[in-house]
């Protein structure tokens, strides 16, 4: 074991990454954010007649009336365009910065063409899918959606420090584990997970209404008090996960030569300065209560 320097780095980076995200949550605690974070809702899996997604839309607005300061971003992408990530040796295909779409794939018929703005610019993020029993009424984009992520990850983690977490839906019976997938892909993304959001649905009737409220609720609430700490954050802290391309020769190479030619330094700075300017336009006092 002592000489698996990979895994002992691996273990000691998982603790700093715990402190972290706590540290996060306690800066949250202590100071109050000027107007509404956005959570985006991106349902990647539903029927025709997207029944899902009327469920999700009415569960929202539930919880945008009971919880202030939250505003919900629904995107119905389940039955959008979406290219099929090809694995490139560099990705993005060039240095910018995170607002700024950079995978190879270009078709303005491409639904991370059209929406990366949107994609980029949450403050949480909840990924929503519907599961009847009739597999063959289903559209499901997600797990297309999650392989073209790979830009987003790569690119220094874009969704960092963001709370996200599944919200599914399904039909008694349906026997679906798509929650079990979805953390599994949200946590290589350095996002901080909350529990699963689930609904079961039988004969039309949404069993787990009540208890789908409270956990709504809980996410809504920890959202808003980690993106007060994510934007809190000053120096270090504040300073973006940087993505180590391990086991990828040409994009470590390409890494390499932009760090040399000052480029990496230069875009992590100016990642800073938009920080600030949001940390200045988003933090207006200390919170006075827990």
């Amino acid at each position: 074991m002592h000489r698996d320097d990979y895994g002992i780095e691996t273990a000691i980076a998982t603790g700093k990454r715990l402190g972290a995200c706590l540290r996060q949550q306690e800066l949250g605690g202590q100071v109050r954010l000027d107007g509404t974070i956005r959570i985006g809702v991106w349902m990647l899996q539903d029927v025709v007649t997207r029944r899902g997604l009327d469920y999700v839309t009415n569960l929202c607005a539930q919880i945008e009336s009971d919880v202030p300061g939250v505003s919900f971003d629904i995107r119905d992408f389940s039955q959008a365009e979406i290219y099929r990530c090809i694995a490139c040796d560099v990705c993005p295909i060039k240095l910018g910065s995170h607002e700024e779409y950079r995978c190879i794939i270009q078709s303005e018929k491409d639904l991370f063409v059209e929406q990366h703005h949107n994609l980029v610019g949450v403050d949480a993020l909840l990924l929503g899918a519907y599961s009847p029993t009739n597999r063959g009424s289903v559209n499901s984009v997600y797990q297309r959606f999650i392989e073209r992520t790979r830009y987003l990850r790569r690119d220094d983690y874009a969704l960092a420090d963001r709370l996200a977490a599944p919200l599914v839906i399904s039909e008694v019976g349906s026997n679906q584990n798509l929650h079990i997938r979805m953390l599994t892909s949200l946590v290589r993304h350095q996002t901080i997970l909350h529990h699963p959001i689930l609904g079961f649905e039988h004969g039309g009737e949404l069993l787990t209404h009540d208890r789908m409220i409270e956990d709504a609720t809980s996410f809504a609430k920890c959202a808003v008090q980690l993106t007060a700490g994510r934007v809190a954050r000053t120096g270090a802290e504040a300073s973006d996960n940087a993505y180590n391309p391990v086991g990828y020769q040409v994009s470590a190479a390409a890494l390499a030569e932009q760090q040399a030619a000052g480029v990496v330094a230069r875009l992590r700075s100016e990642r800073s300065e938009r920080h600030d300017e949001e940390q200045a336009q988003r933090i207006i006092a200390a919170s006075t209560g827990h």
